[in-house]
């Protein structure tokens, strides 16, 4: 009996070790895919300019070695039309610089830029050229699609290059609005879409987290912009907006800062120092400002 007895406890002990180590193993293994898989990767932001399609590859070179030097894995190309410029001429440059670059990089392509935006959705919060804006880029999403396939172009994400501030959000019908069509958008789409917002001081740090929230819930992917470069708030403000904002939230770090009416490049020394304590929910704006390119 007392044989039987020691021999049916041990075998419990070994079971109940086997399944502790199973749901330890099972926990680590959901931490590790938790850890690896939140959607973001220290990136820079590439505004396309026309005067970039005479950059040379010698240039291109240099500044993609740069970029995996100093541990950037994504680039945010914040649109690749504006106005209805293509950045086609010549020889279709934009599409064989994304080519070059999906080499090395994950690519968040943007869609298309209207320099109206700012007057009719952070200044009015116009529901109707919202929903017109939207078409407009679905419209461009698809043709792009077109593009980059034809390409081998690996695209990880679309970036929407509007942006949103907490002025035009304070409005809950149109918050409500915008949150309602990412999500029906986003539901159409096997990969994420990426928007950015900033904060102006409108509301506080408190109602801007549930802003933001709410645009989460569409299920888009939000970065917030610190306001460092623009200095459109104190900041201690920008601090306490930095800490109110949602966790699965990214930053996207400026680069420049505000001199003499103008904007200009923060010392290298300080840019180089800003990507080395960087993580992975840290985005830079933008390659012009990096030393390698401030004489380009």
């Amino acid at each position: 009996m007392a044989v039987r007895y020691q021999q049916r406890y041990f075998k419990r002990k070994r079971q109940c070790f086997a399944a502790a180590f199973c749901a330890l193993l099972l926990n680590a293994c959901a931490s590790s895919v938790a850890d690896t898989t939140n959607g973001w990767e220290k990136g820079i932001f590439f505004q396309p300019l026309h005067q970039d399609a005479y950059l040379s590859d010698a240039y291109w070179f240099d500044l993609t070695d740069y970029l995996k030097r100093v541990g950037i894995r994504r680039v945010y190309v914040q649109w690749t039309r504006h106005d209805n410029h293509r950045f086609q001429f010549p020889d279709n440059w934009l599409l064989r610089r994304l080519k070059w670059l999906d080499k090395d990089f994950e690519l968040i392509i943007g869609l298309d830029a209207d320099s109206q935006y700012f007057e009719f959705i952070n200044e009015s919060a116009d529901s109707r050229y919202f929903q017109a804006y939207i078409q407009q880029n679905k419209d461009w999403l698809n043709e792009l699609s077109n593009l980059t396939n034809a390409l081998n172009i690996h695209v990880d994400g679309y970036y929407f290059p509007g942006e949103f501030n907490d002025s035009a959000l304070s409005d809950q019908n149109f918050l409500n609005h915008v949150t309602r069509t990412f999500s029906q958008w986003q539901q159409t789409l096997s990969t994420p879409i990426y928007v950015s917002t900033f904060y102006s001081g409108k509301v506080s740090p408190e109602h801007y987290r549930k802003q933001l929230l709410q645009l989460q819930q569409s299920g888009i992917r939000l970065l917030h912009q610190d306001g460092v470069g623009t200095q459109a708030v104190a900041a201690t403000l920008r601090a306490s907006v930095l800490k109110a904002i949602p966790t699965q939230t990214a930053v996207i770090r400026e680069l420049f800062e505000y001199q003499s009416g103008t904007f200009a490049p923060r010392s290298n020394t300080d840019i180089e120092a800003a990507i080395a304590a960087a993580t992975d929910s840290d985005a830079f704006f933008s390659l012009r400002y990096l030393p390698l390119t401030k004489s380009e």
